[in-house]
């Protein structure tokens, strides 16, 4: 099933991963995506595994200083 279909109607921010079809959602101007640092990081992860690679290896850090951010906020945040 397309994103499009199954979202049919929705009005809110929309986590998603990297998958490009959801960006048709975002044009519409009825959802705003909300992207996954997870996903983000992986490339980077990647990028880092096959050998030095400072601009890959700075990325981590700094998505690893935002995990830390968010290991502060109160439990009331999460939507889960």
């Amino acid at each position: 099933m397309r994103p499009a279909d199954h979202l049919q109607g929705f009005n809110g921010i929309l986590q998603v991963d990297g998958y490009g079809g959801y960006k048709a959602l975002a044009e519409k101007g009825q959802v705003r995506l909300a992207f996954c640092w997870a996903h983000l990081r992986r490339r980077f992860y990647e990028l880092a595994a096959n050998g030095p690679t400072p601009i890959a290896t700075e990325a981590l850090k700094r998505i690893a200083a935002l995990y830390q951010v968010e290991m502060t906020l109160p439990l009331w945040l999460d939507p889960g």
